[in-house]
């Protein structure tokens, strides 16, 4: 034990794991002091802001001796943590089907963190009558770390290994995320028991189909087979669908089909990992038309194919400024108005409207099929 280590467990509850959070925060884990009346809740405003630094933890560890807790947070910056509120043998085989083994286990008094490093789209939140999981990564999201006490008594216990470096833990993804060869024999789904005691707000029937399917698309990747889609948007779709005894199986396979076409074809979405298509047209214009500037004028025009070509229809502005300050892009300024200008002379991009005061001016993408013959712009 060093002497940070000795200093520290003089002034606080002999509950609180020193020499964990001391280990862990020279891996290089992000630390936040937790308490409250559960244990639960961060005990400092502004935790998850972005790009904060770590909190000393000399300063973790003041907060929690002024507030009597023997609780903290790892931030999950770099990690993705699979939190399973049930740990029977349905959610062993579900987190089985789907995710890597993890090479690290925190047992909590419910069920079990399971820690991985940072890689795929998390799915979403998952819960059903005999099964609770909440899916969590990132600077905006934590769970209460190893050896951690809650002043019910309940313990965070790491299972036989402690948490190893960040990069050494086993990166999060999705099992058989592709190439899974979908069937037709879904199982019948009328008879789903209604279970509705985790949610709200209930969705009411004209905005269904809109809600199955978003919900079918976050579950795509994770999904097993098409027949695994159908049984969990069903089970979700009984808990958080308005008289969900309406819902019929018509509805349900319409919305999984139509995503695990989407799967099977390489077009679902998955954040930063999916694809985005730009017309070969397009690369012909810029690259003939663009002279000197074309490298830019193309990194600007896919900018905007895979921002906005999801939605064409959908007006857009280009606000250089704002653009070059986000880093989305590696050009200035002005280099971005030049290669605006330059893509609204090829007719890729049309000024659909002016700005006016404090208005930015609105754009959109010129369809495919008109690329090559330019379009009357506004003045």
């Amino acid at each position: 034990m060093n002497r940070l280590s000795r200093t520290i467990e003089q002034k606080v509850s002999a509950r609180v794991p020193v020499e964990e959070m001391e280990r862990l925060f020279s891996l290089g884990y992000h630390l936040i002091p937790c308490g409250g009346e559960d244990g639960k809740k961060p005990l400092r405003s502004g935790w998850n802001a972005p790009k904060s630094r770590r909190m000393p933890l000399e300063t973790v560890f003041k907060i929690m001796r002024k507030h009597d807790s023997c609780t903290y947070g790892v931030r999950l910056d770099g990690l993705a943590v699979v939190d399973c509120d049930t740990w029977d043998d349905g959610t062993r085989e579900y987190v089985s089907k789907r995710f890597p083994e993890p090479n690290a286990r925190v047992w909590t008094s419910r069920g079990a963190h399971l820690y991985f490093g940072a890689g795929q789209a998390m799915p979403t939140n998952l819960r059903t009558a005999e099964m609770s999981i909440d899916f969590k990564a990132g600077h905006n999201h934590f769970v209460i770390g190893p050896g951690s006490v809650r002043p019910d008594g309940r313990t965070y216990d790491p299972d036989g290994h402690p948490l190893p470096p960040i990069r050494e833990l086993t990166r999060f993804r999705v099992i058989n995320a592709v190439g899974d060869t979908p069937t037709s024999a879904l199982p019948n789904v009328a008879n789903v028991v209604p279970t509705q005691a985790f949610t709200r707000q209930l969705i009411k029937i004209g905005d269904r189909n809109a809600a199955l399917l978003k919900h079918a698309v976050s579950l795509g990747h994770a999904s097993v087979s098409l027949i695994e889609l159908v049984k969990d948007v069903t089970l979700w779709a009984s808990i958080h669908c308005d008289n969900p005894q309406t819902v019929t199986v018509a509805e349900i396979k319409k919305a999984c089909s139509s995503v695990w076409r989407m799967r099977q074809s390489g077009k679902l979405y998955a954040s930063r990992q999916s694809e985005f298509r730009m017309p070969r047209a397009a690369f012909d214009l810029i690259n003939a038309g663009a002279g000197s500037g074309a490298g830019n004028c193309l990194l600007l025009y896919s900018y905007l194919v895979q921002s906005h070509g999801h939605t064409a229809a959908k007006p857009f502005a280009v606000v250089s400024e704002a653009i070059a300050r986000s880093k989305r892009v590696a050009l200035s300024k002005s280099t971005i108005d030049r290669c605006k200008q330059t893509l609204r002379d090829l007719g890729l991009i049309r000024l659909l409207r002016k700005g006016k005061h404090m208005e930015p001016d609105l754009y959109m993408l010129t369809p495919v099929s008109q690329i090559g013959n330019p379009i009357p712009t506004a003045q």
